[in-house]
């Protein structure tokens, strides 16, 4: 297993170098405390999907604060697996304190924050190794117009954009990021009640399925590394906490 803390190199991306006014803790009421992690409920495999048969087994867990995304630390990730192994299904959950940032967001950093990252899974294959992207999508671009909260979902095969729901910054969430045969699913829960609509992209061309070879030595990760042509932008200031990565694994051949 590699636990991978990655880097956002910004000076070159956010004006004045740096963006030290993004990283100013949250309140007390949107952060995680580290004994989260023990509630039993969160500790128990995601419940079965109909029709699939995903008998989920813990691959990694880490209570408490995971990441606090800042100007030098946007993005974490984890390879649980042994090497070469892949899943037939697996859920990359977490909880997620927003800030409620956006203007600032949009002040201070070079672009528009269109998209915030929330999580990604993503495998092996030389077809396409994202199998799961998820994102806030709260403005619109070009123009920067603040539109409603907006959940966008992808993968290497398709996608799923501008689903509204009740997601506004400054809140906590319950998220939960699935790979299973054969969509992409993202849901937005609050004490274990699903706030919203589930938001799934298939994991389907139009022609053909995705193949779970492409699933092998797969990597989850949260945040994302700096930003992407002046739109995608991790959420600076949100907090992870109590990441878990359960899976149904095939070992290597």
């Amino acid at each position: 297993m590699r636990w991978i803390p990655t880097l956002a190199l910004l000076a070159p991306l956010v004006a004045g170098g740096c963006v030290p006014a993004l990283t100013e803790a949250l309140d007390d009421d949107t952060t995680s405390d580290d004994d989260t992690g023990d509630d039993d409920s969160w500790n128990e495999p995601p419940p079965q999907v109909a029709d699939l048969d995903c008998d989920y087994q813990l691959m990694f867990s880490q209570p408490g604060t995971v990441l606090e995304v800042a100007d030098d630390l946007s993005s974490w990730a984890v390879e649980p697996f042994e090497q070469g192994d892949r899943f037939s299904c697996a859920v990359l959950r977490f909880r997620l304190a927003t800030p409620d940032n956006l203007a600032q967001l949009e002040s201070e950093l070079e672009g528009c924050p269109a998209y915030l990252a929330i999580g990604q899974i993503e495998g092996t294959s030389v077809d396409g190794d994202e199998l799961a992207r998820a994102e806030f999508h709260p403005y619109d671009s070009p123009g920067c117009t603040r539109g409603p909260d907006r959940l966008d979902v992808h993968n290497h095969m398709a996608s799923a954009t501008d689903t509204e729901g009740p997601w506004p910054p400054g809140e906590q969430w319950e998220v939960e990021i699935r790979v299973e045969p054969f969509f992409t699913r993202v849901t937005l829960s609050r004490d274990g009640d699903t706030v919203g609509s589930v938001v799934e992209a298939p994991l389907f061309d139009g022609e053909s399925y995705a193949s779970f070879d492409s699933t092998r030595d797969p990597r989850f990760s949260i945040g994302r590394d700096g930003i992407e042509a002046g739109i995608r932008a991790p959420w600076y200031g949100a907090v992870y906490s109590d990441l878990q990565v359960w899976a149904v694994v095939t070992p290597a051949d």
